[in-house]
């Protein structure tokens, strides 16, 4: 028997998660033991532990401690997920917790971080929305490109009949500019539309960034923004999924565009995007670097290393689910390359896209 005790004693104290045992202590329960993991993620020494009280212990997370009370009081066993964020950090952590009654005064609770579990189901919701949105891009695309071409052709009968009879044929060439803009975004949509099955192609940095441009910079100069782009000509191409660093860019200006409309209400002359391709060297391989610097909101040094981060979001909660980044993190990685951050809060961020030369046409 006495055998039998510390081979359980030793597999509670080594079971790879967090495990609780909670005693009843009047209104509320203390601690009368907890498993190795438990201690490692405190960082608490166990002497330290045993004995603190559940409601402080759990002032932070008070779902976890109600989830004990709730557990004592139906005496049966109560599964729940919960989401805190880290105060140090201010990281968003997801735990599966279980509480289960055990003795008329002992509650046993464990919890299991499932935050890479949420992170993937996050991910693969957003894929999917991604997927339903390229479907609907393409029909509107579509149905738009007929109309628009038809737009043209008749434009251009129009100025041809001004032409003929000598009169002015401002008008119809610039319903033929227009039209051949609207055009343009058209394609731009087919880009994006397309299937997420497409191959790794030979392309230019510059082609991906114009498609991005193409979809966005109106509502950007209708915010005020001005963008600055400085390419050299002689970049070489890259191989890539022509879709996928078109979405990384369009977040990256979508996030920008953002910073700055915080930052400056009204039209100011720091109110810009600087976009700049270059050439870098890092393990020994070449790499195009697309960097974005805006002078909006920035981000604090001590979070910096974290925006890249599932679920990491510096925007109210409605305004963002905190995945892009971290999707364009994961994107880059499958194209050989990073996306790296440096700011000053309150004066500026660059964004810094690296992305493997295409070394077959180098």
């Amino acid at each position: 028997m006495q055998k039998k005790e510390k081979q359980l004693n030793a597999l509670y104290k080594n079971i790879p998660i967090p495990v609780y045992t909670w005693k009843r202590a009047g209104e509320d329960f203390i601690l009368e033991d907890c498993s190795d993991a438990a201690v490692m993620i405190t960082q608490h020494k166990i002497e330290d532990l045993i004995g603190i009280k559940a409601k402080e212990f759990y002032n932070d997370v008070p779902e976890i401690y109600d989830g004990i009370i709730r557990c004592f009081a139906e005496k049966r066993t109560i599964e729940r997920e919960i989401q805190y964020q880290l105060k140090a950090t201010d990281e968003r952590k997801f735990l599966s917790v279980k509480y289960t009654f055990i003795a008329p005064d002992l509650v046993l609770e464990y919890a299991d971080d499932i935050t890479e579990k949420k992170t993937l189901q996050a991910a693969a919701i957003r894929i999917g929305h991604l997927v339903s949105l390229g479907e609907l891009s393409a029909g509107v695309a579509h149905e738009i490109n007929n109309s628009i071409h038809g737009v043209i052709n008749y434009a251009q009968m129009l100025k041809g009949r001004c032409c003929e009879k000598g009169e002015d044929n401002d008008i119809p060439g610039r319903i033929i500019k227009e039209g051949e803009r609207v055009a343009t975004i058209v394609k731009n949509l087919f880009y994006f539309a397309r299937s997420r099955k497409e191959e790794h192609s030979p392309v230019h940095i510059k082609d991906i960034l114009s498609d991005a441009l193409g979809l966005v910079e109106t509502r950007i100069i209708k915010n005020g923004i001005k963008i600055s782009i400085d390419f050299p000509s002689e970049l070489p191409m890259i191989k890539a999924r022509r879709h996928e660093i078109q979405q990384v860019f369009l977040n990256i200006l979508n996030n920008a565009q953002y910073a700055l409309n915080r930052k400056f209400q009204v039209t100011h002359e720091n109110k810009i995007i600087e976009i700049k391709g270059e050439v870098i060297e890092f393990e020994g391989q070449k790499h195009v670097r697309t960097t974005f610097y805006d002078r909006g909101t920035g981000i604090s040094e001590d979070i910096l290393d974290k925006i890249g981060d599932p679920f990491f979001s510096t925007k109210p909660q409605d305004e963002g689910a905190g995945l892009g980044l971290s999707i364009s993190h994961d994107i880059l990685k499958n194209h050989g390359g990073r996306l790296l951050f440096e700011s000053v809060e309150g004066e500026y961020i660059k964004v810094m896209v690296d992305i493997l030369v295409d070394n077959g046409l180098e």
